[in-house]
Formats: structure tokens, sequence, C-alpha cells
């Protein structure tokens, strides 16, 4: 009988970690080298990793961090080469959600090892590891959306990839329209299963593609920038760079400016992600909750209020503290990891003001601009240039039309409300609130039907933009004219700036499948194509400098493990767009409005950037006795590049 030496590697894994279990790290460790030699004769270059994984975390129990600190460079050294082998997108980002895991390691034992050695610059190479963990496929995306990788490749395997994407278009419209129309249908879960199987079919295809292009094969790949690099190459002299580290033990924070690099060591991840959570909860305590009596809102807010300047001045403790000192640079750019996608920063009040009974938001000093990370800025640079000029100003999409009960509809026809078609619906966007009314631009994809109504304020935040903008050098997508053909339409090319102020939905099933909400009937009541999905972007080949996202939890998407938040965001950076303005909440629709309308004020008549823009038209709603909430403000944040 030929042995199995994979099984039998696995096997001395396994007892391997029962005794690490038990804190018998010499016996653990005698395991572990017996699974790596059998995986080595094996050559299962999966069963290595997790072997190494193990035996530097043993190490590192052990007090042996130099040989932990040597067997995880083992073990990255082989992920790269691996990563380098995969021409599947999917599969690549996919590989490194299951691999994080192996970074956070090492990043743990280089900062260890600084802390043992401060001569050592382990917290250099921490900080590059950082990078080398991030946002990698969108690396690789970027560089490639100005290339036609299907030159030069079989025309059958076009034809099929060109069969394959009208199927799973197909299969995606009837999964999301059967959500929205019928979320408890026993259909559903097959359906799912069949966008889950075409998705990897289609993604296979594509990975085979690429390796076939002569293209694809001529393009340099982007490499993670090393500490000399982001300081020449991303900073300028006005920046300072946070960027942060989430562990199971320890996490850190590498403050970098053009002249200087420091390091320090913050709370373990479970610490900060419940204080984030908290306060997300405290921020957002003005959304008014399905079923909720006017008096129980009102008292609930009242807490939350109550209890917001202690939460954001313990967070601001954690996350600001450490670099108070160096906070009087105009301009914090934020590249953070795990739960930290969720929390504006610009809303923690500065560590000074964090110790008195009168807080000042950080936006009120310094603008604020999040990175998926500094590397990513680089590539989003180097690209710029090569995706055109655009002749005109602005493309605006806003105010469509959801169902056949919109008025605007022509009534050939009876008409029937979504509420009458399922009296049973719940909606998660208007609260059934006595005397309490929210508009709120967004939906839950999921359990629930999705329920649309009209967003009367996009109308009045569309009308507002185009007149700040001259008829020739604008486009008006509103109403019926708001339609996913009108946004996938080459001629948005010509565009500096895309808005599109709508409904979202976002499904954490299939990431792929969230989508912002555009005209789902025409003038005559018969359904269209409307979702504009986050794959339909991904294709996008536009030349905007800028693409505003005016509606809900666009900066939210599934958390994929290496990549961050798979989200609307991501989207657009992955169409060539160097800079995004999203949110990350449910935010409400008159007071996204006036926001709106004041940062194209002080982008098209004033001349502002995007990042002073918005922070001019957050202060500006935080002035208001109505908005002073960060609900009404601290929502939307700047992704990409800020100048």
């Amino acid at each position: 009988m030929i042995p199995d030496h994979r099984l039998e590697a696995l096997a001395f894994t396994s007892i391997g970690h029962i005794y690490e279990s038990k804190g018998e790290i010499d016996r653990a460790l005698e395991h572990y080298a017996r699974a790596l030699a059998l995986n080595e004769i094996a050559q299962d270059r999966f069963g290595r990793l997790i072997t190494l994984y193990r035996i530097a975390y043993s190490l590192r129990r052990a007090g042996k961090v130099a040989e932990a600190g040597a067997t995880s460079e083992r073990a990255l050294d082989m992920i790269e080469k691996l990563r380098a082998s995969v021409a599947n997108s999917g599969l690549r980002t996919s590989y490194f959600a299951s691999v994080g895991q192996q970074y956070e390691l090492y990043i743990d034992v280089l900062m260890q090892l600084r802390h043992e050695d401060g001569s050592a610059p382990s917290d250099v190479q921490a900080l590059e590891v950082s990078e080398r963990s991030r946002s990698r496929t969108l690396l690789h995306r970027i560089g490639e959306t100005r290339l036609s990788i299907s030159e030069g490749v079989d025309p059958k395997q076009i034809e099929r990839e060109v069969s394959l994407r009208i199927l799973l278009d197909g299969r995606s419209e009837q999964y999301t329209q059967l959500l929205s129309t019928n979320p408890n249908s026993k259909a559903i879960p097959e359906l799912s299963d069949d966008v889950r199987r075409l998705t990897a079919e289609y993604d296979e295809l594509q990975g085979q593609i690429r390796i076939r292009s002569p293209r694809y094969a001529a393009l340099v790949q982007p490499e993670p920038l090393k500490l000399e690099e982001i300081q020449r190459q991303v900073l300028d002299d006005d920046s300072l760079l946070l960027e942060y580290a989430l562990g199971e033990e320890n996490s850190y924070l590498w403050a970098i400016t053009r002249g200087d690099f420091t390091s320090f060591v913050l709370p373990k991840r479970s610490e900060i992600d419940k204080k984030v959570r908290g306060l997300r909860e405290l921020m957002t305590a003005r959304m008014a909750l399905p079923g909720e009596k006017l008096a129980d809102y009102q008292a609930r807010v009242k807490a939350a209020e109550a209890q917001y300047p202690q939460a954001a001045a313990e967070l601001s403790r954690i996350l600001l503290g450490p670099v108070a000192d160096r906070l009087w640079m105009p301009r914090v750019v934020i590249v953070a990891d795990g739960v930290l996608q969720y929390l504006p920063f610009g809303a923690l009040p500065t560590p000074q003001s964090a110790q008195t009974s009168t807080s000042i938001p950080l936006v009120i000093e310094h603008e604020v601009v999040n990175l998926p990370s500094a590397s990513a800025l680089a590539v989003i640079r180097h690209e710029a240039p090569l995706r055109g000029s655009p002749d005109r100003t602005v493309a605006v999409f806003a105010d469509p039309v959801f169902e056949v009960a919109d008025s605007r509809v022509h009534k050939t026809r009876p008409l029937v409300s979504s509420a009458q078609r399922n009296p049973s619906r719940t909606t998660a966007r208007t609260a059934p609130v006595v005397s309490l009314s929210q508009a709120l631009r967004g939906s839950d994809a999921l359990g629930v039907r999705i329920d649309l109504p009209r967003l009367p304020s996009t109308r009045l935040e569309a009308e507002a933009i185009l007149a700040m903008v001259p008829e020739d050098r604008r486009m008006a997508a509103l109403g019926f004219d708001a339609t996913k053909a009108a946004a996938m339409n080459p001629d948005l090319k010509r565009y500096r700036m895309v808005h599109f102020a709508t409904h979202t939905v976002l499904n954490d099933d299939h990431p792929d499948l969230s989508s912002l909400v555009l005209s789902l009937v025409d003038e005559r009541g018969n359904p269209q194509s409307g979702f504009l999905r986050l794959r339909d972007i991904y294709n996008l080949k536009l030349s905007a400098e800028l693409v505003v996202l005016s509606a809900c939890e666009t900066a939210l998407g599934k958390e994929v493990k290496g990549e961050g938040l798979m989200s609307m965001v991501r989207g657009f950076m992955y169409s060539g767009t160097p800079r995004v303005l999203a949110s990350l909440w449910k935010v409400d629709d008159e007071a996204t409005a006036e926001l709106m309308k004041e940062f194209y004020t002080q982008l098209l008549e004033h001349g502002l950037t995007p990042a002073a823009a918005l922070r001019q038209a957050q202060i500006a709603q935080m002035q208001k006795k109505s908005r002073q909430s960060p609900y009404y403000w601290a929502g939307f944040q700047l992704q990409g590049e800020w100048k």
C-alpha cells in the first residue's frame, strides 16, 4: 500500500497542535518538524504553509522570537511565489484571505523583536509586511483596467466568456429580483447556488484568458512599497499617514511623514472592536428602528448622546493619543484595518480636546482621507495619466423610478403598490414610528423584501449640483433617464465627476451582486434591469477624477481578510477611479442633500480639492443646530487621492 504523505503530515500537525494547546511546546515542535518533512516529500505547498505557521507560533510562545521570525519569513516567501502564479483574481483574493494569519503573526513577531532590541529596524519591516498583506488584488486590477487582455487569445475562449457572462447576468437578475419580491421563495437557494457556480466558472475562465494573453504576460505587476518609497512617492509635506494593524494579542500603529517614522503598540483587536462597534451604535442612534414608537426613539437618542462624548474620547485616546504630538499637520491619511474601516476618524475628538469638556472633532483641524493601502495610492497615481482626459464636468444620476406605483409612471393599467402586493412586507428604510418619518438611502438585501421608496431629496440635490455647471458640460440622468444602460455607456468617460444619488442594496452572500439601484421600470411601467452591480462596476471604463456615491453604506461590504471591504468603493477603484466619496451608514436623505450641495459648492465654485471640500461641507453641516449629531455629517468619507 502506497503511503499517503499528505494525510500523515496532517496527522502529525494535528497531534502537534494538541501538544501546543497543552503547553508542551517542545513535543509540539517535534511533531510539526515531522509533518513539515512529509509535506516536502508530498510537495504539498499549502500543507507546508499551515505547518510553518504552527511552528512560528509555537516558537514565539517559547520565547524564541528570532527563530519564529525566520520561520514566518520563509512562509511569506512561499506565499508570494504562490500568489504570483494565480491569474484568477477571485482565487487570488480567497487565497490571500486564507493566509492572512501568516502576515499577522509575522507583524507581531517583528514588533516583538523591536521591543526586545530597540536598535533593530523590525518595526520598519513590520510596516512593509503590513503593506504586503493589504489589497493586493486591488493593486493588480488597477493596472489591468486599461488593457484588453482578450487580444491574442483563442476566439473560442472569448465566445465562452461572453456566453458565460450573459448567463451569469441573467441568473443574477433573477436572483436579485426574487429577493426583492419574495425573499422566502424556495427558488432562492437554487438560484444562489447557480450564481455561485457560474461566478466560479467565469472567474476560472478569466484566469485562463489572462494566462494566455500576451498583453497580460507583458504587464508588470505592481509591488507593495517600502517605507522610503511611501515617504517619497505617496506623502507630501502636509500629510501624516496613520496605518493600523489589528491583532489577536496586540494591535499596532505606524505614523509616517516624509521625514519621520514611529511605531506604537495598541490594545488587542477584541478590545478595539468592542469600542468601535459601541461608538458606531451611538453615532447612528438617530436611525429609527422598525416598529419603534416616538417616545422610545427620543429616549434612546437622548441616552446615546449622553454616552457619546466619553465613548468617543476613549477611542480617540487609544487610536490618536499616541500621535497627539504629530497632529499638527493639515492632513491625516488613514489606512485602517478590520473594524476600523467602519469608523469615521474625522468624528473622533482630537486627543487634546478629548481631555476636556469641549471636544473638537478631528475634521475641524484636519482633512481626513482614507486609503486601502499606501501602495494602492502609488499605483493609482501611476495609472492616472494613462486613463484619458475628460472634456466635460459632471454626470449626475438621481431620483430613479423604482416601482410601477410611482406617480411618474404613465397609468395605462391599474397600479398596485408594493405594500398592497405584500401586506406582510417589512421595511428597513422608512421606520414605522408615530409622528416620525425618515428617508434613508439604502436597503438590506437579505431576510426582508427590498423596500425602495422614492428619495425626493435626491432630485433637489441633483438640480443644485447641475445648476453650478454650464449645460454643455453636464449630463442629467434623472428619473426614467437614470438607467443602468446610461451608467454603462462609454460616453461616461467624458466626465470628470460622476455622481450617484440613489438606493444601494448590499449582499454579503454574493458581494458581487451588491448594487446601486437605478430605474427599475420605464415610462410605461415595464420592468427593466436597473441594478448596477459590483461586477458591472468592475468593468466600467471611466476617466472620472471623482465618483460620489450619495447613498447608504457605499463604503461598506463583506470584509475579506487581506483585501478589506468588498464595497462599491473597491469596485470604482478597480475601474480606475482615483477618488471615491462614500458612506459608512444609512444616511438621512434630506441631510445628505444638504451636505452634497455644500460639497459641490466648495468643489466647483470655490475650487477646493475634494478632500478640502468635504471637510468644509462637514463643518458647515455640524454648525447647524439640527445637524450637530455626527450621524448627519460624519457618515461620508473620501477614499483615495487627496490632491
